[in-house]
């Protein structure tokens, strides 16, 4: 019971002697409100629902509500004592007595059998009974027939002056002298009855029993104002002295922001010797700030009366490290204090090591040089021969994960040291905790959304492999594809296979159904780089949030980075890459969904400036360019044209083929998206290791992507650095619940702009209701536990993959048909790994 005070009052310390009369108060009215023969008089006085819920309601108000007034402690003990006074004047007791004896227990218990003093006092009586059984009340004419009175034991002559009695009542068979309400064929009322009467299961209603319970309701009511009071006194100094705390520190966490911000955008848009020393000084400097604000925090968690939004701010800062956040917790070493003093540049200066080798990979053909943006990205979305596929494949991997593999384990045991030195069992668990607050079961959540999505990707699997297959035996007929049930890792249109948009002509499902080449189309509308910007901050910017501040775009420069906003709170960037194409139009919006997303949390303390959790900022901006991508929007752009032919079957086919081209980018990328933290976390809890890094990532890709590596692999290889996202140490299975949420969301806004029809033709665009939802989600930033910031845009605290399917179903209901058509098997059951 002493938890369920903590929890009324988010207080984690031992309690004075008042605080305990509050407690004692507290712990009555919660217990259940059953009562039965066996019940003690604590449990039959002080076991009403309401007065248990005005008195949590009071308590609640009045310590943890920060407009909350001593008033309004008075006022909310007022209110508890009418409801004790109103609702304790009648109890039933379930059991079976005579009169005699029923008015006996109730005297037991400081009170008697019920009166009737009105007729709302009649009908109020009867409302609470189920109108079905006989009831005992305190009436009787056993002195003189015929004249009924209360039975009283200080005033026996207590005349009854109103009478409801039913049909021929009274009728005095077989002398009944006894009051009851009883069922009779003109309805519920009164009746006389015989006192010895104990066969007919009746109940017994009394409203004395509050009279002696009322008088130590007062008192006790009296010492919880007064502990109230005096626990209010202490909520506010502890409170008003971290806020102090939290207005001091922040305007330091905002410059240290800045720095490190525009170091690692120095770094990333020039990398050098200098520009690399210039950033790990940076992060050291940065770091060292941060350790003291953290030892801070956790020193005023101990603080015994705190709100409970204060708690988790303390608590988050008391975790926070890099500024930017950027790589999670990667500098929680600055907490410990190990034995050798450069480990903490160590760390900094391994995993710059590690992203240096991925950014100067290159491969060489024919004196031609390969990078990966653009040229072997290009080369593996457009080459068909599976021989060049498998050299840049295998030639990317030797280049770069394979140089890293001593480096990575380096970096793993200096991660894992801060890790448990701060009580985390391994660096992966410090990194669940950062990435989603709160969230305890968050691989037990992932494998059950991943469970619940599974059957989308292996249909989506069979269908692509069937159609791969059908391809490289009529254009390749010397190339053997695997007869086992997976797909070569390398004929998927893309470097990692976390997407297939690449191989979308082969797989396209109506290919001889015309469509409009919106690359083509932007360029004979001569858009450039600049126009895909300013029509991607319009729809944000202007018409979906009504905003009429300065141009959003300052400067477009030509691998994405963005960086929290500067002390000014204006100052938003992206790094790209980019050209003028349909999938550019897309990745432009998403980015810029980014932006949008800081714009709205700036003005949040700094602990605050973030996502709900790392998924809902990649969500929001593929929320977006799931309405821009749709035909409607793109028809509303002018980048398609109408179709006035009214060919219903014809546009149903298109759509088929629009729900493929994103299938291939959404649903073949879940399995990826999982998988890699699944490796890497087990990576980190020794679970895997160093030895076993590359076999077990070949498990795992088996297993969920039904993959296999088009040549054979050892344990020389380390396949997995030669994605990004692992030299650099950023967080991946964000990315996989971003793609089942965003769907959510999506679906959502769709609601909110009042669409109807298939979920997969929605355009929000310009929809103030939209933009005023998806707004009021924006700006809570980081300020409030996820589920909770969740409700506000879906409704509901739980992600669900109810949208993802609803919008997929028309082509999921295709390709049942058309794998059932080609006797297609769905699955790789049996299959082993390439790997010695």
């Amino acid at each position: 019971m002493q938890q369920q005070h903590q929890d009324i009052f988010d207080i984690e310390s031992p309690l004075n002697s008042k605080i305990l009369l509050t407690r004692t108060v507290l712990r009555t009215c919660s217990r259940s409100s059953v009562v039965d023969e066996n019940s003690s008089k604590d449990r039959v006085v002080d076991h009403l629902w309401l007065a248990r819920t005005v008195l949590r309601t009071c308590s609640r108000s009045s310590v943890v509500d920060e407009n909350s007034s001593k008033d309004r402690v008075v006022d909310h003990l007022w209110l508890a004592r009418t409801v004790l006074r109103t609702c304790m004047t009648k109890q039933y007791f379930a059991i079976r007595k005579t009169w005699i004896d029923a008015q006996d227990y109730c005297e037991s218990w400081g009170g008697g059998l019920a009166t009737v003093s009105s007729p709302s006092e009649n009908e109020y009586m009867m409302d609470l009974t189920d109108r079905t059984q006989p009831v005992w009340i305190g009436g009787t004419d056993g002195s003189i027939e015929g004249h009924w009175t209360w039975y009283n034991a200080t005033n026996p002559e207590n005349m009854i002056t109103k009478f409801y009695w039913g049909g021929v009542q009274p009728n005095d068979y077989n002398n009944q002298d006894c009051l009851a309400y009883y069922k009779l064929s003109v309805g519920y009322s009164w009746a006389d009855e015989d006192y010895k009467t104990v066969d007919i299961n009746i109940k017994i209603v009394t409203d004395e029993i509050s009279r002696v319970f009322i008088m130590e309701s007062e008192a006790k009511l009296i010492g919880l104002k007064n502990a109230l009071i005096e626990l209010e006194y202490e909520f506010q100094r502890d409170e008003n002295h971290v806020q102090r705390w939290f207005s001091s520190i922040d305007e330091e966490m905002r410059r240290l922001n800045n720095e490190y911000a525009n170091a690692e955008w120095d770094f990333e848009t020039n990398m050098s010797n200098k520009t690399e020393t210039e950033h790990v000084q940076m992060s050291i400097k940065a770091s060292r700030s941060m350790k003291e604000i953290a030892f801070k925090a956790r020193e005023k968690q101990k603080l015994h009366y705190l709100r409970k939004d204060t708690r988790r701010r303390l608590r988050l800062l008391s975790q926070f490290s890099d500024p930017t956040d950027k790589n999670v917790l990667e500098l929680l070493l600055q907490f410990s204090d190990p034995t050798d003093k450069n480990v903490l540049e160590q760390l900094t200066r391994t995993r710059s090591e590690l992203e240096n080798i991925y950014a100067v990979g290159t491969l060489q053909k024919d004196g031609k040089v390969y990078n990966m943006e653009p040229e072997l990205t290009k080369l593996m979305q457009e080459e068909r021969d599976p021989d060049v596929l498998n050299w840049a494949w295998k030639g990317w991997r030797n280049e770069t994960g394979k140089k890293m593999k001593s480096l990575y384990a380096e970096m793993v045991k200096l991660l894992n040291l801060g890790a448990e030195e701060n009580e985390y069992s391994d660096f992966g668990d410090a990194w669940r905790k950062s990435q989603f607050d709160d969230t305890p079961e968050l691989l037990q959540m992932c494998e059950t959304l991943w469970k619940e999505v599974s059957h989308l990707y292996k249909k989506l699997h069979a269908f692509v492999r069937m159609r791969l297959k059908d391809y490289y035996s009529k254009h390749f007929p010397s190339y053997k594809f695997p007869t086992d049930g997976t797909i070569p890792a390398h004929l998927l249109g893309n470097m990692w296979a976390q997407e297939w948009q690449g191989v979308y002509e082969i797989v396209k499902p109506f290919p001889d159904v015309s469509e409009t080449d919106v690359t083509k189309e932007m360029s004979k509308q001569n858009y450039d780089v600049h126009k895909l910007f300013t029509m991607a901050e319009e729809i944000l910017h202007v018409s979906w949030f009504g905003s009429n501040d300065k141009n959003l775009l300052e400067k477009v420069t030509t691998d994405f980075f963005t960086d929290e906003p500067d002390e000014q709170n204006d100052d938003f960037r992206i790094k790209m890459c980019t050209v003028v194409d349909s999938t550019y139009f897309e990745t432009i919006h998403h980015e810029m969904g980014h932006i949008q997303y800081f714009m709205e949390y700036r003005n949040q303390p700094v602990v605050f400036r973030d996502g709900a959790n790392q998924a809902f900022h990649e969500a929001i901006g593929d929320t977006i360019s799931l309405s821009v991508n749709s035909n409607k929007h793109l028809k509303a752009v002018g980048l398609i044209p109408e179709d006035h032919t009214n060919n219903l079957e014809e546009e149903i086919k298109r759509d088929l083929n629009m729900l493929m081209k994103q299938a291939l980018f959404k649903i073949a990328f879940l399995p990826y998206g999982y998988l890699i933290d699944l490796w890497r976390f087990r990576v980190f809890d020794g679970t895997i290791p160093e030895g076993d890094y590359n076999k077990e990532w070949w498990k795992l890709r088996l297993e969920y992507q039904g993959l296999s590596s088009p040549v054979v692999r050892t344990s020389e290889d380390f396949d997995p650095g030669a994605k990004f996202h692992i030299p650099s140490n950023s967080p991946y299975i964000c990315y996989f619940v971003s793609f089942i949420v965003q769907f959510q969301f999506y679906e959502s806004l769709c609601k909110a702009s009042g669409h109807t029809g298939p979920l997969h033709t929605c355009d929000y665009y310009r929809s103030k209701g939209a933009g005023d939802k998806l707004r009021s989600f924006l700006q809570l930033g980081h300020s409030k536990p996820w589920r909770e910031a969740m409700k506000v845009l879906t409704g509901t605290m739980d992600i669900k993959t109810d949208a993802i399917t609803e919008y997929f179903s028309p082509l999921t209901e295709w390709l049942d048909k058309e794998l059932q058509e080609k006797s297609q098997t769905v699955g790789w059951e049996g299959a082993k790994i390439n790997f010695e």
